[in-house]
């Protein structure tokens, strides 16, 4: 998952190398400008393939950094970060928890929309993501090769300065990830449910 994280580097430093705007408007009727926005919240995460399947509950946490293009509508690069510990291996009939050594993450970084319903300051969110898998026993971790999928969310932010929001969201994930080494195999799907606990700046 190097890439991920090299990515997210980039990220962070582009966002430190914008310029703060001098002035700011009342943020009660619009979004515009630099948009900066964290959150973490409880998720599920699973990988399925025929009737093989793993699947386990942890946390989600998320950077998204970007600014409007448009009046209440933010052009945005996300960072991605789904963990779990102790998941479960089911295939057919038969399922087996892996104990609390082991863990299952997803790591995904991609562009995204995210437009503001004003004065209601509701959000729609949909970003194309790049998505890797780890899988680890506590002994050794595997990696799937990266696959591409799609995240959605619906929030609502309460402000709690001129330029500082909290909110809370529901948000989906889905992502086809490819054979390991061999395009012509199954692809696999994982899928990822949660709510997010939001921090904005805009």
């Amino acid at each position: 998952m190097s890439r991920i994280f090299f990515a997210f580097s980039l990220l962070i430093l582009v966002a430190l190398s914008s310029p703060a705007e001098a002035e700011l408007m009342d943020r009660s009727e619009e979004h515009e400008g630099f948009f900066l926005r964290m959150s973490l919240g409880p998720s599920t995460l699973g990988l399925s393939q025929g009737n093989s399947s793993i699947d386990g509950t942890g946390a989600a946490f998320a950077v998204a950094i970007g600014g409007a293009i448009a009046p209440n509508l933010i052009l945005f690069g996300e960072i991605l970060s789904v963990s779990t510990t102790g998941p479960t291996l089911s295939g057919g009939s038969q399922s087996q928890a892996t104990g609390r050594d082991a863990s299952f993450v997803a790591a995904s970084i991609g562009p995204g929309l995210n437009y503001y319903i004003m004065p209601a300051n509701i959000y729609l969110s949909a970003a194309l993501h790049f998505t890797e898998l780890g899988i680890s026993d506590g002994y050794s971790t595997g990696e799937t090769d990266m696959g591409t999928g799609l995240r959605f969310a619906l929030g609502k932010e309460w402000w709690v300065g001129r330029s500082w929001g909290l909110g809370i969201a529901a948000n989906a994930s889905w992502a086809s990830i490819p054979a390991k080494g061999d395009s012509s195999g199954p692809s696999s799907t994982a899928t990822s449910f949660g709510l997010a606990f939001s921090a904005t700046y805009n």
